[in-house]
């Protein structure tokens, strides 16, 4: 039973030993409370319903104000006032007042001589600590000279002790404040030698120190968070499933390259992902060459052509691929002279993009007059003029119905969001097959097919201005959204995101809808 109580003094003491020196990771002593946080006014801790927790406050309060009457007139357990006391002590240095503790503490854990080791920094008590039943003595007295070299960096002191488990507590210490790893290897038991490199290695970055760590677990524990610290995946494939360790690396680093070393299909697109936003945000489009998967390797670019306004990018994306096609889209966005279009004639498709880029942007008719594709000319006038009869004059084929659905499509919808708002739903409503079209559809059996694909069209037009009108905050969006919500948001393939790509900072419809009402 007294062996029991002797434990139980030798924890409690050893609580109030980490509260006063604050001693925790490698490197030197922890960091106190911030004096935001330090309880200075024991009447805040009156209140406090956890026994455990109104302690440590009267012991706070107490050793803040170093006044010893808050431990003896507010904490009943004897061992427990005793660390306030040892607290106190401490604080006002005054080692006379370590004399103040119980009887049973002194003969049972002879925490005065701690108490006066931890004032004085004097090795000398610290060896006249006795633990009856001797349970314990040898970490108390090696806890004792590891708080003297915390304080003094004298590593020295270490050499007087004979017990292992002293001298392991001991050399910990010194490795701890000195930063000297040597230490380390000095301590005789083995586990605590293995928690002193752990210590060193996840705390310096210094992976390859886990390598003299004997416990297996521990040992892929320290290359995990050593190799994290020091953002090296190197130290990662020291481990036999590395995945986890160079996902969080790639993550801190925004280093894409990580990813390709990563054999876990889930882990490498998660870590493609994450940190392919970083490359757009601080890199270089000749980052993300190093992606291998072809569809994420062409939305950076795409990001990148966006970002930089650069067609040039575009060129890297086979014309094969929808990317390539997204790029030229992406990249012309803001284009306004016809000019820049010039250069794209033997290339329909992008002409076709640049010259529609140009007629959405155009200002004045003069711009229109001046661009050369003749659809995207009559929807640049079409917009200008404020005239949707005018998109029904587009024509391009015999063969050509759908395309031409389209593009009067996207005309309408372009007058529509030039000033949105309820009228504008009523013009997306108002798209319809013209006559000409639908001669053409029948002549080819597809005017079912047309039939659908108006519709389509009318949704996305109605999207594109109820999103148009919640990005300005328009108080009919709501209502709009509300109204059209059923119908429109079946229709979710403007809302794929593909990492990297332009519509990642796009906002798909149905998410605005429901995330903003």
């Amino acid at each position: 039973m007294k062996n029991k109580n002797s434990l139980s003094l030798i924890s409690a003491i050893m609580i109030s030993l980490l509260f006063i020196s604050g001693c925790t990771g490698f490197g030197g002593t922890g960091a106190q409370d911030s004096s935001e946080n330090i309880i200075k006014d024991p009447s805040e801790c009156i209140s406090i319903t956890d026994e455990a927790e109104k302690i440590a406050c009267f012991t706070q309060a107490a050793t803040y104000k170093k006044d010893i009457d808050i431990c003896t007139e507010n904490i009943d357990i004897e061992p427990l006032r005793d660390g306030c006391i040892m607290a106190v002590a401490i604080a006002k240095d005054d080692e006379d007042l370590c004399d103040l503790m119980s009887n049973m503490t002194k003969e049972t854990t002879s925490q005065d001589k701690m108490c006066k080791a931890m004032i004085t920094l004097d090795t000398k008590y610290c060896d006249q600590i006795k633990v009856f039943g001797g349970m314990g003595q040898s970490m108390m007295i090696g806890t004792c000279y590891a708080f003297i070299v915390e304080k003094t960096k004298d590593a020295k002191i270490c050499e007087q002790l004979s017990s292992e488990i002293a001298k392991s507590y001991c050399y910990m210490a010194a490795a701890n404040v000195t930063g000297d790893i040597e230490y380390c290897r000095m301590i005789p038991k083995e586990s605590q030698r293995d928690d002193c490199y752990f210590n060193y290695a996840t705390s310096t970055g210094k992976w390859e120190y886990c390598a003299d760590i004997t416990a297996s677990w521990d040992r892929k524990d320290c290359y995990t968070q050593a190799s994290i610290k020091a953002k090296d995946p190197d130290g990662c494939m020291k481990l036999a499933y590395p995945d986890e360790c160079l996902l969080e690396i790639s993550e801190l680093t925004g280093n894409i390259s990580i990813c390709a070393q990563i054999g876990t299909s889930t882990h490498k697109k998660k870590c493609y992902t994450s940190t392919i936003q970083k490359i757009i945000d601080t890199g270089k489009v000749s980052g993300c060459e190093k992606i291998p998967e072809d569809t994420t390797r062409y939305g950076c670019m795409i990001a990148f052509a966006e970002k930089e306004r650069d067609t040039k990018i575009c060129k890297n994306i086979p014309a094969t691929y929808i990317e390539h096609k997204e790029c030229y889209m992406t990249a012309f966005t803001f284009e306004t002279s016809p000019k820049a279009c010039n250069p794209f004639e033997d290339d329909k498709t992008i002409w076709k993009v640049c010259s529609n880029a140009v007629a959405k942007n155009a200002e004045s008719i003069s711009t229109c007059e001046k661009i050369k594709h003749e659809p995207s000319q009559l929807l640049c006038r079409a917009k200008i003029q404020d005239d949707p009869e005018i998109c029904y004059s587009i024509y391009i084929g015999k063969w050509s119905a759908t395309e031409e659905l389209d593009l009067i499509s996207d005309c309408i919808t372009e007058i529509a969001l030039s000033n949105p708002s309820s009228d504008s739903i009523g013009l997306c409503n108002s798209i319809k097959i013209s006559d000409d079209i639908a001669e053409k559809m029948e002549n080819m059996n597809t005017l079912d097919s047309g039939r659908e694909r108006l519709e389509y069209n009318i949704k996305k037009c109605k999207e594109k201005v109820i999103s148009k009108m919640l990005s300005i905050d328009d108080p009919e969006a709501q209502a709009l959204c509300r109204e059209e919500d059923g119908e429109i948001s079946e229709d979710r393939k403007s809302c794929w995101i593909n990492p990297g790509h332009s519509a990642v900072n796009a906002n798909c419809f149905t998410q605005e809808c429901l995330g903003k009402y």
